[in-house]
């Protein structure tokens, strides 16, 4: 993945991956729930899509639901078997 792009402390590394980061923080005997996945995808329903596909593989998640997160988004968050939280968006159309 090459050096990250964000680093803070000893602890915390991220790496710009699309339109989202991919970070990993130190955690306490291999507790997966120490990782942030954001995936920012092109429209609501490629979001939505992925979203459904994740819980088809076994994740649970909320029905999505419009957020504002800078700019108006739909959020498809997922947690996979392990307990991490993935989330999942897209802009809002006309916002």
């Amino acid at each position: 993945m090459g050096p990250a792009g964000y680093q803070e402390g000893d602890s915390t590394r991220g790496w710009w991956i699309g339109a989202g980061w991919l970070t990993f923080l130190r955690g306490k005997l291999g507790n997966p729930r120490n990782v942030e996945i954001s995936f920012e995808l092109e429209t609501v329903q490629e979001a939505e899509a992925l979203q459904r596909a994740f819980i088809a593989a076994g994740a649970k998640g909320p029905a999505p639901s419009d957020q504002l997160m800078y700019v108006p988004v739909r959020s498809c968050p997922v947690t996979d078997p392990f307990g991490v939280d993935v989330m999942i968006f897209a802009a809002l159309e006309n916002s």
